[in-house]
């Protein structure tokens, strides 16, 4: 299909600050072929979302395949309302085989309300397969995010382990009113 790759860049692979943008339907980290991680990158962070200010981004992240960067898929930095929904992080195009990120998703220094996950059709994140954490939520002024109905260390059916190698999902650091899971809403 129509899909940007977007591989084997410095800092970040795709960096944004301070507005509200879409990031949907790409290749982030991986090879053209979204099976293995390109050859050579020492990319640090897939996707860096932050603001100066702890704005109101809305940047939605939307059925991407975000794998292969050596600290985090995704970093979300001092912002607030932002949505990763459909996305396979540290896992190939399929969600079957690892292709790590160092962790998965990042929310700190004062990240709040974001919205990791869905109960839609399609809205599931799957965040498997990385050399460090599913999910981290760090620090103060980092509340009231959710974590709603993912596939965190397993596959998309929650039958073969896909493991992250430390914690699926880890919050620290007074964090505080991260919902993980609800009614219709739960992780496996």
């Amino acid at each position: 299909g129509d899909r940007n790759i977007i591989s084997g860049n410095g800092t970040s692979n795709i960096e944004i600050r301070g507005t509200t943008t879409t990031i949907k339907n790409n290749y982030i980290g991986t090879n053209a072929d979204g099976n293995a991680k390109v050859t050579g990158a020492t990319t640090l962070t897939g996707i860096k979302v932050y603001s100066d200010t702890g704005a109101q981004l809305w940047t939605s992240i939307r059925d991407n395949v975000i794998s292969g960067n050596s600290n985090y898929g995704v970093e979300i930095v001092n912002c607030k309302d932002n949505t990763l929904l459909g996305n396979k992080i540290g896992v190939d195009k399929d969600g079957t085989v690892s292709i790590s990120n160092g962790s998965g998703i990042i929310l700190n220094s004062g990240s709040q309300n974001n919205t990791i996950g869905g109960a839609g059709s399609g809205e599931y994140n799957i965040i498997s397969g990385n050399t460090q954490c599913g999910i981290i939520v760090d620090g103060v002024g980092s509340d009231s995010n959710k974590i709603y109905k993912n596939y965190i260390g397993t596959n998309q059916t929650g039958a073969t382990n896909i493991g992250n190698s430390q914690q699926g999902i880890k919050i620290l650091n007074s964090a505080k009113g991260t919902k993980v899971g609800a009614s219709g809403k739960g992780n496996t």
